[in-house]
């Protein structure tokens, strides 16, 4: 008969250390959820540029980020809402397909976004799609490495897979077929 013995050691003061420190950690939270949010804006404000800006110049229109029109380019942070609520991040990005007074659009928020992934657009510009590659590159690894850096190097993090629950993106990304 094979006899193996196995112990662990130190789980105490696992426990210990954490239950000294849970107030510090729980604190920690909300401030690493909001640089979260901070980076999620950078990046998705990167794509903007790389993915829809970059990747077709319009014959047909003038692009408010060429300085044409009154209202900002899809970049500025007015149409990105984000904040922190105990535990969650909410982040909210909604375009608006006006850029000149009294000019007739019909899409905005998620209709818009889709319409540029598509490339369903005046002109006929090619499929750009900017949300999507925003997604997978938080999947990929965007939404461990944002929190961690703002979590504080007191506490380090080790990321699990499947420790991260989207909601509110299926629309888009089941949808769109990008």
């Amino acid at each position: 008969m094979s006899l193996l013995n196995i112990s662990i050691n130190g789980l105490e003061t696992f426990t210990e250390e954490y239950t000294e420190n849970e107030l510090r950690i729980m604190q920690a939270i909300p401030d690493a959820l909001e640089y979260l949010g901070s980076e999620m804006q950078s990046s998705l404000a990167n794509h903007l540029q790389i993915d829809w800006y970059a990747a077709y110049k319009p014959e047909v229109y003038k692009r408010r980020s060429d300085g044409y029109g009154v209202f900002p380019g899809l970049t500025d942070d007015i149409y990105f809402d984000r904040g922190v609520t105990g535990m969650t991040l909410r982040f909210e990005y909604s375009p608006s397909g006006a850029y000149v007074p009294d000019a007739l659009h019909t899409r905005d928020g998620d209709e818009l976004i889709e319409a540029i992934q598509t490339g369903e657009l005046m002109g006929d510009p090619p499929p750009r799609p900017f949300w999507n590659n925003f997604v997978k590159d938080m999947e990929s690894g965007g939404f461990f490495n944002g929190f961690s850096a703002g979590f504080s190097k007191e506490f380090p993090l080790i990321s699990t897979p499947g420790e991260i629950v989207l909601d509110g993106d299926e629309y888009l990304r089941g949808n769109v077929g990008i």
